[in-house]
């Protein structure tokens, strides 16, 4: 059988199992709402993971997220570069014996 290309994460388990839960409460409310609810949970269960592997949109939102998340960290990096920089720039300041000819001698 073909590996799964994702699971379901802990958050998502959980409201899928509390939608099960609510099951005896709509039908003790309002069975009619059950007709469309049940096959929904259905589908939710055994058909959704294979319909985003199958039509792709999982591989999308995963490239998307992917690509967030690429321009999030480029943008930390070019700012630590850039302090670095300034660091290196600064200490080989620190580091210049030439005296400013502006200042007094002896100063």
């Amino acid at each position: 059988m073909k590996e799964a290309q994702f699971y379901w994460g802990p958050f998502a388990r959980g409201c899928y199992t509390a939608a099960w839960w609510f099951c005896p409460f709509f039908v003790w409310t309002n069975p009619k709402v059950l007709v469309f609810y049940f096959p929904a949970l259905i589908l939710i269960g055994l058909g959704l993971r294979p319909l985003l592997e199958r039509t792709g949109l999982y591989n999308l939102f995963q490239a998307l997220l992917i690509k967030k998340e690429d321009a999030s960290w480029s943008k930390i990096n070019k700012q630590k570069r850039r302090e670095v920089e300034q660091q290196e720039r600064s200490k080989t300041l620190k580091q210049q014996r030439i005296q400013d000819p502006r200042l007094p001698k002896n100063w």
